[in-house]
């Protein structure tokens, strides 16, 4: 028969096992903070190359690209595309001119980064990669992101 002390033990080490798995369920719930970059520069700097090179090499990440294109076919969105096939990966295309309206750019990338419908929507996936048009100042979807998740380093 088991003693008092026995007993006190036995219930100390499952109130340990069931704090520690609280502990962990909670560091669980947290939102995750998406790792984001945001491909920048000039036409012809190789914006879009380096993100062909990212998605050739990105091993079992599962990784969304926002595009932003301001011609009438979105070439870099195609170039893109084909590598993204599969395994929840995810391409966005921003279609708002950021030179014309600063609330319409700040739209269209809202729109992309609160985009949770599917499987294969921000919360499923592991990074987000922006890439902006060679004759877009960044600095309005720099701020669109901070908004969205806090200040970028």
């Amino acid at each position: 028969m088991p003693t008092a002390a026995d007993l006190e033990l036995a219930a100390a080490r499952v109130n340990l096992c069931l704090g520690a798995e609280r502990q962990l369920l909670a560091r669980n719930a947290q939102k995750r903070r998406l790792p984001v970059t945001i491909v920048t520069g000039f036409l012809g700097a190789g914006k879009t190359s380096l993100l062909q090179h990212v998605l050739q090499h990105k091993l079992n990440l599962r990784v969304a690209c926002a595009v932003s294109d301001l011609a009438a076919i979105n070439v870099d969105a195609l170039l893109v595309a084909n590598q993204l096939a599969g395994n929840g990966n995810k391409l966005f295309e921003l279609k708002a001119d950021p030179n014309s309206s600063l609330d319409a750019f700040k739209d269209a990338v809202w729109q992309v980064l609160n985009e949770d419908d599917d499987a294969a929507a921000l919360g499923h996936v592991d990074y987000l990669v922006m890439e902006t048009s060679g004759t877009t100042d960044p600095t309005q979807l720099v701020a669109a992101v901070q908004e969205k998740f806090g200040k970028m380093t």
